[in-house]
């Protein structure tokens, strides 16, 4: 996808639909995935290592997210009124992730606007215009919309196994 800003040795991926994939973000790999399912979700362990690299996520999470993650940012759909709020975020993370879900900042915004505005061009490009625009709304306020996850150290706590 042309007009995602990469950083060196990381990635960026977008996760869309009511589904996630495990997907792990190398160093000098860059990645946009955009996993589409009509109403699956990830089967666990989404992020899982995570060192560098950015993830947008439209639907569903799945359980044990964020095992091991020690870098990068994962952008979560924050949309109460499908059960996906800040304190069902938190449940889906892995009991041992050392990661706070965080309100957006100002690098957030821009990341989500970033990551979102690629995905709608390619809805744009597949002839969905309809859920294009449905998405192109989020655009407004991605603080109201999307919650970050981000490490809250470098520590790992030897003592919990994942799941």
């Amino acid at each position: 996808m042309s007009g995602l800003r990469r950083e060196r040795g990381s990635a960026s991926v977008l996760v869309a639909g009511a589904c996630a994939a495990l997907l792990l973000a190398t160093a000098s790999i860059w990645a946009v995935a955009a996993v589409l399912a009509a109403r699956a979700q990830a089967k666990g362990f989404a992020f899982e290592y995570m060192t560098r690299g950015r993830a947008l996520v439209l639907g569903d999470p799945g359980p044990w997210i964020c095992s091991g993650m020690t870098g990068g940012r994962v952008y979560l759909r924050h949309w109460p009124e499908m059960g996906l709020t800040e304190e069902a975020m938190k449940r889906r993370l892995a009991k041992g992730a050392k990661v706070a879900v965080k309100p957006l900042d100002a690098r957030g915004v821009e990341d989500v606007r970033e990551l979102l505005s690629a995905y709608i061009r390619v809805l744009r490009e597949a002839k969905r215009e309809e859920k294009a625009k449905r998405l192109e709304k989020l655009l407004e306020n991605p603080a109201e919309h999307f919650r970050m996850v981000e490490p809250v150290s470098q520590q790992v706590d030897q003592g919990v196994s994942t799941e």
